[in-house]
C-alpha cells in the first residue's frame, strides 16, 4: 500500500502544471477565481471525499457537485482531483496542513 501511495504522489508531482490565464507568479492570490461554493467543494475534495459524500455534507445532489467539480477543473485548468487540490493550495485557495 505504501508503495502505491508513493507512486500516486510521484505521478502527481511529476505532472507539469499547465499555465492558466488566471494566475501568474507575479500576481496576488485571486480568491475570486472560484466561487465560495467551489472553494467549499475543493476543500472537501482535499479531504478525500467523493461527490456523494460532498453532496450529503453540503445538502446538495451528486449531480450538482459533479457540475461544480467540472467547473473547478476548467477554472484551474486541471483534469484530476489531486491536481485541483494542488493548484488550489499553490494559488492560496486552500489552506495547507
Amino acid at each position: 500500500m505504501e508503495h502505491a501511495v508513493g507512486q500516486v504522489f510521484a505521478a502527481i508531482v511529476d505532472t507539469p502544471l499547465a499555465p492558466t490565464s488566471y494566475w501568474s507568479p507575479e500576481s496576488t492570490h485571486d480568491v475570486s477565481l472560484l466561487s465560495p461554493r467551489e472553494r467549499q467543494i475543493l476543500t472537501q475534495i482535499g479531504q478525500g471525499r467523493s461527490n456523494k459524500e460532498i453532496a450529503r455534507a453540503l445538502g446538495s445532489s451528486p449531480e450538482t457537485i459533479k457540475s461544480h467539480v467540472k467547473s473547478i477543473f476548467i477554472k484551474l485548468d486541471v483534469s484530476r482531483r489531486a491536481q485541483a487540490v494542488l493548484h488550489g493550495q499553490l494559488l492560496g485557495l486552500l489552506r495547507t496542513g
